[in-house]
């Protein structure tokens, strides 16, 4: 994903590997360090899995759903039925 945003932004394709690979091992490390972090004391998951859940709630409500409400109003409030019917049946 980050190489395709770099390459639709007119970035050379060197660059956007080197940065794709730059974020995957971004990611690699955090998942050493939690692994680390978590071995030594496991009274840190709730917090660290609360964390996370927080940082995802606040890309989508900051970020995705105003571009999702603003562009597709019809899609939005279908996708929201959808989930809840879901929700009640799953």
């Amino acid at each position: 994903i980050v190489a395709s945003a770099l390459l639709s932004f007119g970035k050379s394709k060197t660059k956007a590997v080197f940065w794709a690979l730059i974020s995957g091992l971004a990611e690699c490390v955090g998942g050493v360090l939690g692994i680390v972090l978590l071995g030594w004391h496991q009274t840190l998951l709730p917090f660290s899995l609360s964390a996370a859940a927080g940082a995802m709630l606040w890309v989508v409500f900051h970020e995705m759903l105003p571009v999702c409400y603003a562009n597709h109003k019809l899609g939005f409030v279908f996708g929201i039925f959808l989930m809840a019917i879901l929700s009640l049946f799953l």
